[in-house]
């Protein structure tokens, strides 16, 4: 296990991420109420009620919204699945004191705050 400080990237990686315009990040929280039953992944991440703390899915949906997630990162899938999506760079603004992305994680609206931090 090493700090995130202390990890190097290739050169090519590097590019290769940027002219695919970044990584995509999935996840998904299985419905409690639903008949199929979860992926390892999904039993890992939870329900979408236990995560949102709440039974409905427009709450469940505007949870994600309010911490940054646009409406099209945000859906369910036929099997009640809540799916969010979203593509970053991949890459940190170096031109940053560290201290402020250290700030910026823990910040209360870290959602928004990392894409002003992190999209590089």
């Amino acid at each position: 296990m090493t700090r995130n400080a202390d990890l190097t990237v290739s050169v090519d990686l590097q590019r290769l991420v940027r002219a695919h315009g970044g990584i995509a990040y999935r996840r998904e929280y299985y419905d409690a109420a639903a008949d199929v039953a979860p992926n390892p992944m999904q039993k890992v991440m939870g329900t979408w009620q236990s995560k949102t703390g709440t039974e409905d899915r427009g709450e469940a949906a505007k949870f994600f919204t309010d911490i940054g997630f646009n409406n099209e990162e945000v859906s369910f899938d036929d099997d009640g699945t809540l799916v969010v999506q979203n593509v970053r760079s991949g890459f940190v603004d170096r031109t940053g004191s560290p201290s402020s992305a250290r700030a910026c994680a823990s910040s209360p609206t870290a959602s928004r705050c990392h894409r002003r931090c992190f999209n590089g």
